[in-house]
């Protein structure tokens, strides 16, 4: 009897080790409970926050950010590169001596390959190619040697480096892998690489299965080496249920987990795990239709009109009470963090302010009726995702407040699907939204929501923004390299902005990390998110 007891103990002593270790099958293992889907594992067709993380994992760039600072590039599969004096050409060395997690030798042919790539498929699924494609085309690419590779770009694109910085759609390819898949029913292996990978980076895949995990094993031709403490596989487990996805963080099965706002109490005050908010730049924001061929609601296309909502808008309460204080204030569409925010955006145009709003409802010619109602009594719609708690609660609490200025609102909850078909049509006022970074360049922000649809990109929301001046002044922007003449530039953007706005910018959202006390070594860069290759555990 002594002796089961014994043996007991022991295995309830090696269980604990297992939590407080992450030792998985004898491998240093890191168990991630996400809440979301892997949609697909081809860099240059994925374009979803899920998909992003193990890709990210698995391919390489050319240049990328050291650690945590966005303020500056380092080189990832190039070592140096250079730029021309006037902005079109930039060469790159390459790193000599890596492999493809198959062994195979890395060089400028899967450079060129990999932009061909991505040209010739155009992400026919997502559309992520636009981001590449905006400023190089088929002729761009020049293999110089092995080891050298120039890019001519179709015009002097400030951003540039900040689009080939993370892997989608550029995380390179390995050449001679991927076109051996090519077939004539599936010419650019688009089928098959949306579920297999070959990258050089830290990890490779080792098995996917759909909305149930991805699990990730360390590339042992991994050019940055395994020297020091890193993990051995990570298993990415998505898990929709907040109840299971606390209780796993609890009790050690998780090592990290995606847990909502409101569930942070649940969390809050065990030791063994930390709470970690981190920057992103995620603007959360309210479109509004300006469109001015639309048949009714003419009160939306009033500029002064826009404005007043913008300051019938409560921006601390809906931190406070709907995002555990994790939204910031932003002073206009250039999210806080990105180069030239502060230079260009001095000061934030709109607070809460029922009685400025009023009396703009008033200049504007919409003056209460008899019944202490606006616009006639028209409702006026307001669209929001069923699916998202936040912005659903955000809407109501807006509504409260229009309805205090004699604004009668309809509240429509909807399916993303319903969303998505609102936001293409024009036959809205008002719907929740929201925008997540491309790459790090103001004109990432500037481009799909202030400036019209007659500049290419332009106006992904749908609004019917037409302000000439701003569309002048942001593709100028985009398109000179001096910091000082930008961020004059993106000023214009910003007071043009202000005055006929589109969007109220209810905030910026910060991302809160959860994970094991016992998980040491954590970064969380806002461009790249999680970078696995620099934890490890205890």
């Amino acid at each position: 009897m002594i002796a089961i007891v014994i043996a007991a103990i022991l295995i309830i002593a090696a269980l604990a080790v297992v939590f407080m270790t992450g030792l998985v099958g004898g491998q240093k293992t890191i168990v991630f409970y996400m809440a979301t889907n892997v949609l697909s594992l081809d860099p240059m067709d994925a374009y979803d926050t899920a998909s992003f993380i193990p890709i990210h994992n698995i391919y390489d760039t050319l240049v990328g950010y050291p650690g945590e600072d966005i303020g500056n590039y380092t080189g990832v599969l190039a070592t140096t590169w250079t730029v021309s004096p006037d902005g079109l050409y930039y060469n790159f060395t390459l790193r000599r001596d890596v492999k493809f997690s198959n062994g195979n030798a890395f060089t400028a042919e899967d450079v060129k390959f990999s932009v061909d790539r991505i040209l010739q498929m155009d992400s026919p699924d997502t559309g992520v190619a636009w981001i590449l494609s905006q400023d190089v085309d088929e002729t761009s690419v020049t293999i110089i040697d092995d080891y050298n590779v120039s890019f001519k770009l179709t015009f002097p694109y400030a951003g540039f480096l900040a689009t080939i910085a993370q892997p989608f759609p550029l995380g390179i390819m390995d050449k001679e892998f991927t076109e051996d898949q090519y077939s004539t029913s599936d010419p650019f292996a688009h089928a098959y690489m949306y579920s297999h990978t070959m990258g050089t980076g830290p990890y490779m895949l080792e098995s996917w299965e759909e909305q149930v995990q991805t699990v990730l094993v360390k590339n042992p031709n991994y050019w940055g080496g395994w020297a020091g403490d890193h993990v051995d596989k990570v298993i990415i487990k998505e898990i929709a249920d907040v109840n299971t996805k606390v209780q796993a963080l609890k009790s050690g099965d998780a090592t990290i987990a995606e847990i909502p706002y409101g569930n942070i109490p649940d969390v809050q005050g065990d030791a063994n795990i930390v709470i970690d908010p981190v920057m992103t730049f995620q603007l959360e924001m309210i479109s509004m239709n300006t469109d001015e061929e639309r048949a009714d609601h003419e009160f939306m296309t009033n500029a002064t009109v826009r404005r007043a909502f913008s300051f019938a808008f409560d921006y601390a309460n809906t931190s406070s009470n709907f995002y555990a204080g994790y939204m910031d204030p932003v002073q206009g569409c250039i999210p806080n963090g990105m180069p030239f925010e502060a230079e260009s955006q001095p000061s934030k145009a709109f607070t809460f302010n029922l009685n400025m709003a009023s009396q703009l409802l008033n200049d504007s010619g919409y003056t209460l009726d008899i019944d202490d109602k606006r616009f006639n009594g028209t409702a006026m719609d307001i669209y929001v995702d069923e699916g998202d708690t936040e912005r659903a609660q955000t809407a109501s609490l807006f509504k409260t407040n229009l309805n205090r200025l004699g604004i009668t609102v309809a509240l429509h909850q909807v399916t993303s699907s319903i969303l998505e078909g609102i936001r293409t049509s024009d036959n809205w006022d008002m719907y929740m939204t929201g925008w997540v970074i491309d790459y790090l360049d103001p004109d990432d922000y500037v481009l799909p929501i202030a400036v019209s649809a007659n500049v290419g990109g332009g106006d992904y929301f749908n609004t019917g923004v037409n302000i000439s001046a701003l569309d002048d002044a942001a593709v100028a922007a985009a398109e000179t390299t001096d910091p000082d003449d930008r961020a004059d530039l993106y000023n214009t953007v910003w007071e043009e902005l202000n005055e006929e706005p589109n969007m109220i910018f209810v905030g910026q959202t910060k991302y809160v990390c959860f994970y094991r006390s016992n998980l040491h070594g954590f970064m969380f860069n806002p461009v790249t998110w999680y970078n696995f290759y620099n934890y490890w555990l205890s």
